[in-house]
């Protein structure tokens, strides 16, 4: 079986198509892997071995290197022009500004599953909220706070919880429950990269200008110095962490200038 060249969607790319969403549905397919069949010719490599005997499987097993592309893939295509929809791996959000959007556009979701033989799992699935989570942390700087507590978890590293850690671990929480509220992305206002290092760690913010000229975070980013990094001259950790941030940022610069901020 082919590994098929199609990439599995950016958490960060996804939620900045989310700008209008204000009423949100999820739908989970139940066993989503098994409800798509395989080739006859690829069968001979999905065949499992019992102790009833051996046995070829005509769908899609979990497990699979190359099940999450294919799937994405195929939901894609099956969804394809049905607007307000983010199918990522086993989910399919559906999002819109209004309640009557969201209405229309999970009525076509489910219509077009419904006709493609896909089933939904109904105690996972949510419909008609305000609110939905991710499994994903935005914290600005976390790498150079934590790294501290990074080190406790090396290799051959002693294990000795100190007041030190304990306080940067609190320092930690209340970065995950601060006011510095993310936007979503918006292609008509101007964007702005700032970058910062110490000699372990390096952050970085993409933000907009806001009409009213103050800056408002897109999203944070953050990481952990190797050891040969951390022997770089100060100009050359400078010009690290910019290719690093345009890098991690790239599908938000597509077709847009933005304005760099570095302290050299």
């Amino acid at each position: 079986m082919k590994s098929p060249p199609y990439p599995i969607p950016s958490v960060n790319h996804s939620l900045a198509n989310l700008a209008d969403g204000k009423f949100f549905a999820k739908i989970d397919p139940a066993q989503v892997y098994l409800q798509l069949g395989v080739h006859d010719a690829s069968v001979e490599a999905h065949t499992i071995i019992t102790h009833r005997g051996t046995f070829k499987v005509n769908c899609l097993q979990f497990g699979v290197n190359v099940a999450p592309g294919l799937f994405q893939n195929s939901i894609e295509d099956l969804l394809r022009g049905i607007p307000c929809v983010l199918p990522y791996y086993d989910d399919v959000l559906i999002f819109a500004a209004t309640e009557e959007e969201l209405c229309k556009h999970l009525h076509l979701v489910l219509e077009h599953l419904s006709e493609s033989g896909i089933r939904a799992n109904k105690t996972k699935c949510i419909f008609k909220t305000k609110a939905v989570d991710f499994w994903v942390t935005f914290l600005k700087d976390k790498a150079t706070i934590a790294e501290p507590l990074q080190q406790l978890l090396e290799n051959n590293a002693e294990w000795k919880w100190t007041s030190a850690h304990e306080k940067i671990f609190t320092a930690v929480k209340e970065l995950r429950s601060s006011d510095s509220v993310l936007v979503p992305f918006n292609e008509k206002l101007p964007l702005i990269l700032t970058r910062d290092g110490s000699p372990y760690g390096e952050g970085y913010v993409l933000s907009h200008l806001m009409p009213d000229g103050h800056e408002a975070p897109i999203v944070y980013a953050s990481r952990t110095l190797t050891s040969t990094e951390r022997n770089y001259s100060q100009l050359d950790k400078e010009a690290l962490s910019i290719t690093a941030g345009v890098k991690k940022f790239h599908y938000f610069f597509y077709r847009h200038t933005f304005t760099l901020v570095t302290d050299h």
